[in-house]
């Protein structure tokens, strides 16, 4: 069986939040669901790819917007290629098993060969760069057939999570 899990991140990548504020975002989150397999903060010491795990469809060209879907079935498909040889690139080597993003490194785009920052990408479904991560494993929450990505948090309950942890949040629903 896979995974939910639901990440919050800062808008502004590197912010971190007061340590202060952690406890209250995980009470907070921790009641607007009850039902869940834990909730957690993690701190990164630099830049992280925040990933939607097999939620992720497509990465979008930040030069012209063209929108790279990833066939994850056909081992051959070229954007899946590029993919993993961005994310290999854009990862420095520092020591056994430890890997730091490079917030500048660049990657040639298959669509239009504009080079980019990796950390300018866009994706479908969500992901970002952050150095901060307020996760809960497993919501139990109803998500609309119709629109699987919906954030299911009520703008309130978003307003409130920001307000607590002095930021704006952008959601990523993961699956592993």
């Amino acid at each position: 069986m896979s995974d939910s899990i639901l990440k919050l991140i800062p808008r502004e990548r590197g912010f971190v939040p007061d340590a202060c504020t952690h406890q209250q975002a995980v009470q907070r989150l921790e009641e607007f669901f009850t039902e869940h397999e834990g909730v957690s903060v993690r701190i990164y010491p630099h830049l992280e790819f925040i990933d939607q795990g097999e939620n992720l469809e497509a990465i979008i060209c930040p030069s012209c917007a063209a929108r790279l879907v990833i066939d994850y079935f056909n081992e051959d498909d070229p954007i899946r290629e590029w993919w993993d040889q961005a994310n290999l690139e854009a990862d420095v080597h520092h020591g056994e098993d430890v890997f730091e993003l490079n917030p500048g490194a660049g990657c040639r785009m298959p669509c239009c060969q504009a080079e980019v920052k990796f950390i300018d990408l866009e994706f479908d479904w969500p992901g970002g760069f952050a150095r901060f991560e307020l996760t809960i494993d497993n919501p139990q929450v109803e998500r609309p057939i119709d629109n699987p990505q919906s954030d299911t948090l009520t703008p309130a309950q978003l307003h409130e999570l920001e307000a607590i942890l002095g930021c704006q949040l952008r959601l990523i629903w993961a699956r592993y």
